[in-house]
């Protein structure tokens, strides 16, 4: 009777160790899950953060290409138009009355702000004929008479763009031309560059 009891007794304690052995396994494996949860998610977290770098540094990367490449086409514009007087229409040294006449409703009258200006009326104000006018900005100035105004209209824009003040909707309109779209075409056909990155440049200085 006592060697029953003992054999139950032992196999109910045999069974309560086993069950508290699966139960620290249970336990041990479920701490290595969560440990293995862990470190998925902050190798996973460490990635995003890496990747994200990456994206700001590529990022930061071709902004500086760009603002290079628009410093480039600054300089490069200022060499061949804005600094330069020999790019811009001078008094000729030599007798050409009607060309220096020319130069003079330019420069002085600013005739060129007005949006309607014509050749005809122009050579109306000069007493001569348009076809002449014409002759004379192609020979003496070798560009059409629409090149020769609208360079005056852009010299005037970039004096207007160091103003962050006005929009340039508004400077448009003020140079004598009546479409910002057609504004911003002329002015990178001058300068090389549109009139927003212009500005841009002018008050990073």
């Amino acid at each position: 009777m006592n060697l029953k009891y003992e054999i139950e007794v032992k196999e109910k304690e045999f069974l309560i160790a086993q069950a508290k052995s699966k139960l620290k396994i249970a336990e041990l494996s479920k701490k290595q899950f969560q440990n293995k949860v862990l470190v998925s998610g902050i190798i996973l977290l460490v990635g995003i953060i890496l990747f994200l770098i990456y994206l700001y540094l590529l990022k930061e990367k071709n902004n500086k290409i760009l603002t290079e490449k628009n410093e480039k086409l600054i300089k490069l514009s200022s060499k061949h138009f804005i600094n330069k007087k020999e790019n811009a229409p001078e008094k000729l040294t030599i007798d050409n009355s009607l060309a220096n006449r020319l130069i003079d409703m330019m420069e002085i009258e600013e005739l060129y702000l007005d949006a309607n200006i014509t050749m005809t009326e122009i050579a109306g104000k000069l007493k001569v004929t348009s076809n002449r006018i014409s002759k004379v900005v192609n020979s003496t100035f070798e560009k059409s008479f629409s090149d020769f105004v609208n360079e005056y209209r852009i010299k005037k824009a970039q004096i207007l763009l160091a103003d962050k003040n006005l929009k340039i909707d508004d400077i448009s309109k003020q140079v004598g031309f009546n479409y910002r779209t057609t504004f911003s075409l002329v002015f990178k056909k001058n300068t090389g560059i549109s009139p927003s990155v212009y500005r841009k440049y002018i008050n990073k200085k």
